[in-house]
């Protein structure tokens, strides 16, 4: 089983207190390109829940600082197309629904945009235990025209849990 296919597992499986195998954890996370290019979302997460659609977004704020006081574009430089990113609520003051995108080692590369359709809905899933994947799909600019360096993602959001009734 491929490094992306084991985070996966341990994301959608719902085993927050494991930890992350070792070769996951590095210094700039680049992972091997021939686990990046294999990964394919899962047609259902570790409940059974069906995959209902993948949606693409620019990432938000990628020429502000990180959380942790980084540079975000030079975060970015190091981010592989395929690599699986994590999708984190993050209410802040003026934007209470934020969706925070961070790199298995932490790092966060910025925002679901305030603009984008169902970023609400992404953030109830994620409050609410649903199961809702993310990688990364391309990157823009890096240009003489265009210098900042911008970043595509790809979101599975999958059915949300059946609810057990009380009879």
């Amino acid at each position: 089983m491929g490094i992306l296919n084991k985070l996966v597992s341990l994301l959608i499986g719902n085993q927050a207190n494991e930890t992350l195998p070792d070769e996951l954890v590095s210094e700039t996370n680049v992972l091997p390109i021939e686990d990046e290019l294999e990964y394919s979302f899962p047609e259902r997460d570790a409940l059974g829940n069906k995959l209902l659609r993948i949606y693409d977004t620019r990432v938000a704020g990628v020429s502000h600082t990180s959380e942790l006081g980084k540079s975000r574009q030079k975060i970015i430089k190091t981010c592989n197309i395929g690599e699986i990113v994590i999708l984190t609520p993050y209410p802040m003051d003026n934007y209470p629904k934020s969706v925070i995108i961070k790199r298995v080692n932490g790092d966060d590369i910025g925002f679901l945009p305030e603009d984008f359709i169902i970023k609400n809905d992404i953030f109830g899933r994620l409050q609410n235990g649903g199961t809702v994947l993310a990688k990364i799909k391309e990157f823009t600019g890096g240009t003489f025209n265009k210098p900042t360096i911008g970043c595509i993602i790809e979101i599975a959001r999958y059915e949300m849990r059946k609810k057990v009734q009380n009879i």
